[in-house]
């Protein structure tokens, strides 16, 4: 209100100065110019002109400056508010998982593959590269949670270290490796290994599981391979025996019921937002190149495979035959090298059974 009083009055200088102004100059005309003037005449002339004008320019600058539209300044407040809603148009909203536990165990490969939109459909086409295992691993996995009880993982690994890895905290996002002590494990970790060393500053975290070997065992593995791979205290590794006696699950258990694994080695990724991102079997990935485009998938891909989950299961569709089921015992139509976790233990040969499928 203030403002606006000083504003009508500021207004009324500038136009009173305007007036006197034109009143000065017409009255010069009439006297025949200020050199006619007398010389008091001339100095209250030169007075009154230039108080006319300030009055007038007085005028015109208080209603610039307070009546012309300016730009908010920046407070500290305005800036958290900003901030505020910055964050909320450009975050990603909480994932919640479509698909229920249950489904993600009995449900056939064709009930699965209906909750994902089609260009999903067409990438887990992609991503698995012509391998039914890598298919069905990918399908068992992707979209579940850490973060719920939903998702119903084991969220703690206890290493051969003694370090517990929390999974369902992990901020950056972690691979799991479920190997053994052949070759193409071997070869997996070699890759995860020389991915890190070239990447320095984005390296991958990775744990490697080992669900059919003990202490032993998982020793002369890295004593083997420990060129290529690092030493078993350079990894993260968990073998059968260090879970703790108090822990619910086995690493079989856990490997083969939580994580549906049939075949070794294969591997999930968990993104930063503690959700399965991908998967894979066997030798999908037998090359950095195919190594850091799958990583790049799995963790630093705008659009996830799981974002295309776009409802849960419907049981009312045709029942999938057990063709598109994934079983241990038939591999010999698929194209990568895996063993089966259910003959990795075989004495006759480290490692178990190998085909390629």
């Amino acid at each position: 209100m203030n403002k606006i009083i000083l504003g009508a009055l500021f207004a009324i200088v500038s136009l009173g100065g305007l007036g006197f102004f034109i009143f000065i100059i017409r009255s010069l005309r009439s006297a025949g110019g200020f050199g006619n003037l007398t010389g008091a005449s001339k100095f209250l002339a030169i007075l009154t002109t230039i108080v006319s004008l300030v009055a007038l320019f007085a005028g015109g600058w208080f209603s610039y400056t307070n009546f012309s539209y300016k730009p908010p300044q920046e407070t500290e407040s305005t800036k958290q508010l900003q901030d505020q809603i910055q964050k909320s148009t450009t975050e990603n909203k909480e994932y919640a998982q479509l698909i229920s536990t249950e489904d993600y165990y009995n449900a056939t490969i064709k009930e699965l593959l209906g909750a994902y939109s089609k260009e999903g459909v067409a990438s887990i086409d992609n991503y698995s590269q012509g391998s039914e295992k890598s298919k069905a691993f990918i399908l068992r996995n992707v979209g579940r949670t850490y973060k719920t009880q939903e998702g119903l993982f084991t969220t703690e690994l206890k290493t051969v270290s003694g370090e517990v890895i929390h999974l369902d905290k992990d901020k950056k996002g972690r691979v799991l490796v479920f190997a053994d002590d052949s070759e193409y494990s071997a070869n997996i970790l070699k890759l995860f290994r020389k991915h890190n060393e070239n990447n320095p500053e984005n390296k991958i975290e990775y744990t490697i599981i080992f669900p059919t070997l003990d202490g032993t065992k998982v020793a002369n593995f890295f004593s083997t391979y420990g060129s290529d791979i690092g030493s078993i205290e350079e990894n993260s590794v968990v073998t059968i025996d260090s879970q703790p006696n108090t822990a619910n699950q086995s690493i079989y258990g856990i490997a083969t019921q939580e994580y549906s694994v049939t075949d070794l080695p294969s591997y999930v990724a968990i993104d930063s937002n503690g959700v399965i991102s991908l998967a894979g079997v066997g030798s999908l990935v037998d090359s950095s190149e195919k190594l850091k485009s799958w990583l790049d998938t799995a963790f630093n891909s705008k659009n996830k495979l799981y974002n295309e989950i776009k409802s849960g299961l419907n049981k009312d569709k045709t029942k999938d035959s057990n063709n598109t089921e994934v079983n241990s015992g038939n591999t010999s139509s698929d194209s990568s090298s895996a063993s089966s976790t259910e003959q990795s233990n075989n004495t006759t040969k480290p490692g178990g059974n190998w085909w390629v499928f």
